[in-house]
């Protein structure tokens, strides 16, 4: 249960669920809605079509943000920030000359095209979080290191199996801490969520303790799908992360439970 009162939590900040906001978004007849709690953050999102027509040859392609792997059409994003109570930021302020946020949790959502001309099974469930899987190592497995990060993964193995083989087994404790710190993460499990009106494929990538990201991915026909993350993040100390992380969890919780999608004609059939 989320308590709407601040009042009562060891920090400021964080959503406000007494002021709420439905965000309405038409993917060419698939209806989407948001609705979030007001944020003190100034984040200002871009000015969005009433309209999102992307099965409309080049118009993903003449739409789309980001780079390479990151590649997507942005629809929505909504920042949280979380400080100390006042007392503490107050401290802060006076010792270090800053009282930056402790926590941040975000959500955004984002459109995104198959690669390779590649295409869903729109009956068998497991179809999206296959290609998923594929796209990611794909892009940081390869050997075929590029821009943007292209090929990180493998770059990395590559480096430090080099210093593996030459100092012995006696460095493999250092290898595997040097692996864990510099890979990134790629998706591992992919679980299904029913949430109003539409099963979804969940992920989450996890990058140390300070950030972890959970993904809820939809098709929305053989060639497109819709993204929503939702990250906390954490910053100075872990105390501050046992403090907060319970709320943000709730309010991670509360805002998956307030995705709304419909088909026309009802649910895109898929197999359970």
């Amino acid at each position: 249960m989320i308590s709407l009162s601040s009042k009562t939590h060891r920090y400021r900040g964080g959503p406000h669920f007494d002021q709420l906001s439905t965000f309405c978004f038409d993917l060419e007849g698939i209806a989407l809605e948001l609705t979030l709690p007001a944020s003190d953050a100034n984040w200002q999102n871009p000015p969005r079509p009433l309209n999102f027509p992307f099965n409309t040859p080049g118009w993903f392609e003449s739409q789309c943000k980001g780079e390479a792997f990151d590649a997507a059409v942005h629809l929505h994003t909504e920042v949280w920030y979380y400080y100390p109570a006042r007392f503490t930021r107050i401290l802060n302020l006076l010792a270090m000359g800053t009282n930056e946020a402790v926590g941040i949790l975000s959500i955004g959502a984002n459109l995104k095209k198959l690669k390779n001309n590649k295409r869903l099974d729109l009956s068998n469930f497991q179809s999206l979080g296959d290609y998923i899987k594929w796209d990611y190592e794909d892009y940081y497995e390869t050997p075929d290191v590029g821009e943007y990060g292209r090929g990180w993964n493998y770059e990395v193995r590559t480096k430090y199996k080099q210093i593996l083989t030459q100092q012995g087994e006696l460095y493999r404790e250092q290898y595997n801490t040097a692996l864990a710190s510099d890979l990134l993460p790629t998706p591992k499990r992919f679980d299904p969520l029913d949430i109003n009106g539409g099963r979804w494929t969940t992920f989450r990538l996890d990058k140390g303790w300070p950030r972890s990201t959970q993904y809820y991915c939809l098709p929305l026909s053989d060639s497109f799908y819709l993204e929503v993350h939702i990250q906390r993040a954490f910053q100075v100390t872990e105390k501050n992360r046992e403090i907060l992380d319970p709320d943000m969890l709730s309010a991670a919780e509360w805002l998956v439970q307030h995705i709304k999608i419909s088909f026309p004609g009802g649910p895109l059939a898929l197999p359970r």
